[in-house]
């Protein structure tokens, strides 16, 4: 499965209520709408980014300015789905005008990966209410860590981290796109990183796991 990862901030002028409501009010019904993009993507999920970790201090998950303010997720077939999803004129019609109502669009990156693990006890499915904590390592190489790991086994071994994990996504990036081209990057500087998806029911069980001493070794 190809995923891709759009990160972002507001637009200066705007709130972080009116930016995140904006999201999900108007510019998800536009995607839903938009049948020259979603003939080529699986899915789509909003990500509201309420604020960052310090994995040097350990102390309650921030709820304050962050590198970015929305991740958005979207699910493809290939990478030739998503340049046709992001290439065609439903898109530069519908999409691109409203996007850049909410977020700078020199800001924005977007990350082509490949989903390699993926385990779950969650019921939800779609992952609507739950607490997320997303971790993009940016150094080379560092998917290898990730990639063998399984739910029983990260539970054994790390279990004050996932004890209320109800699910976990490894991703490993494959490139970087050019998003206000919409073409994929030459010589992506992130390709083998990773974004790693961690959830949880409620902030506080995310924040006992993150300053837990197995997240600080």
């Amino acid at each position: 499965m190809i995923r891709l990862f759009t990160l972002g901030r507001r637009l200066a002028q705007l709130s972080r209520e009116d930016f995140h409501s904006g999201l999900r009010e108007n510019h998800a019904p536009l995607v839903r709408e938009c049948k020259g993009f979603t003939a080529h993507c699986l899915g789509y999920r909003q990500n509201h980014i309420a604020g960052p970790i310090d994995f040097q201090f350990t102390q309650r998950l921030s709820q304050g300015q962050a590198r970015f303010d929305n991740c958005s997720a979207f699910w493809f077939p290939s990478v030739d789905s998503i340049l046709r999803a992001y290439n065609n004129d439903d898109y530069f019609r519908m999409l691109r005008p409203d996007e850049n109502r909410w977020t700078d669009a020199d800001s924005r990156i977007a990350l082509v990966a490949e989903e390699e693990v993926n385990w779950s006890s969650d019921s939800t499915g779609n992952g609507i209410g739950r607490i997320k904590v997303l971790i993009l390592n940016e150094g080379p190489g560092s998917f290898a860590g990730i990639r063998n790991a399984k739910g029983t086994v990260l539970r054994q071994r790390y279990p004050g981290a996932f004890a209320a994990c109800t699910r976990y996504i490894g991703n490993r990036v494959i490139g970087k796109m050019d998003f206000k081209n919409a073409r994929l990057a030459e010589g992506s500087d992130l390709k083998g990183a990773s974004l790693t998806e961690m959830w949880f029911a409620t902030l506080e069980e995310a924040s006992i796991a993150m300053n837990s001493g197995d997240m600080q070794r």
